[in-house]
């Protein structure tokens, strides 16, 4: 969870040096999205049980049409995060939606990526998960491809191997 919080920072915006705070309602965001990615493959993981469908071993997650529906029910398990949305309009007139806090921002993105149905990728430089819009893509962002490149610490401020090492205890 640390790694998290330093690479992301607090879903819900209440975190401050020297204030506790109640982190009781992060499960039912983590169940949500856990929810969401039952419509993609693991990768690069063994199957948990015997009717898993086996990881991919180019990495991909791929998404499984059939599972969308069942994947969908992610937004009934956090059904408040939709308030933290909100509509700005452009220049041009044209609505864009902005997100108050990390964790509205990830529900949309989980729903967006649904909508998309396209396949994910971990990013091999700071082991994000980001939506393959192009085949070969190996890095998340313009800014982790420069940073793998020119083997610079990542632009998001972390090590990526601390990253993976910390979500294999959250398995």
């Amino acid at each position: 969870m640390r790694s998290f919080l330093q690479q992301r920072g607090d879903p819900f915006g209440k975190l401050a040096p020297g204030k506790p705070i109640d982190t009781s309602e992060w499960s039912s965001l983590i169940l949500a999205l856990r929810m969401a990615a039952s419509a993609w493959s693991p990768a690069n993981t063994p199957p948990r049980k015997l009717e898993e469908i086996p990881p991919a071993s180019d990495g991909l997650s791929t998404f499984h049409p059939e599972r969308r529906e069942a994947a969908a029910g992610f937004m009934r398990a956090f059904p408040h995060w939709t308030s933290d949305l909100g509509v700005t309009y452009r220049d041009d007139l044209l609505p864009v939606v902005a997100a108050r806090s990390l964790a509205a921002y990830m529900m949309a993105a989980a729903a967006s990526s649904l909508r998309a149905g396209l396949n994910m990728r971990r990013c091999d430089y700071c082991a994000s998960w980001f939506t393959l819009h192009y085949a070969p893509a190996r890095c998340c962002s313009v800014s982790c491809g420069a940073a793998m490149a020119n083997k610079r610490t990542s632009p998001h401020g972390f090590r990526a191997e601390l990253v993976h090492d910390a979500d294999e205890h959250l398995g």
